[in-house]
């Protein structure tokens, strides 16, 4: 969902990011037309048990809070098992491609439950990178010992390299 709202620049309705305009805004007609079109949205995708509980709804970012609340208990759980699979990963018997694209797998499914600030301060561009520099350190240590004196180069880069160079 959040891929599919991403696309179509309707993220910042559901994120806080994007504050509903004043009375007398002339984009207040605009903004009222995409929140009531991401409602219909996440309401055509629901089930029709939780559509009578929600059928009121008239802000997106309500709901979507409203919903995240509902069911991401448990997610917890999920986030360790996750970090322990990351932690726990190693390039034995796997070519660097393939346990790369492990790694991979892993981090994306977290970034669907790690919290993402919205600011205008640069703190989440600094979390962002901090987040990509703990990859490149989960990444590296997964690597057999045939790889330490690359190992040991791409440690002594400064800044840390990204992943994808």
């Amino acid at each position: 969902m959040i891929i599919a709202l991403r696309a179509r620049n309707k993220l910042p309705f559901i994120d806080g990011s994007l504050d509903k305009p004043g009375e007398d805004d002339p984009l207040r007609e605009r903004w009222e037309r995409c929140n009531s079109t991401l409602i219909a949205w996440m309401f055509n995708t629901m089930e029709e048990s939780l559509q009578a509980t929600v059928a009121y709804a008239i802000d997106a970012k309500n709901l979507w809070d409203d919903l995240k609340e509902r069911y991401s208990e448990g997610n917890q759980s999920r986030v360790f098992q996750i970090k322990t699979e990351i932690c726990l990963l190693k390039q034995e018997g796997l070519s660097v491609r393939e346990y790369y694209g492990k790694l991979k797998m892993l981090w994306d499914e977290l970034e669907v439950y790690l919290e993402h600030p919205g600011c205008s301060c640069g703190a989440s561009a600094t979390i962002s990178a901090q987040r990509e520099t703990e990859k490149s350190f989960q990444f590296l240590m997964g690597l057999t010992s045939e790889f330490n004196t690359i190992r040991s180069t791409i440690l002594s880069i400064e800044p840390m390299p990204n992943l994808n160079k």
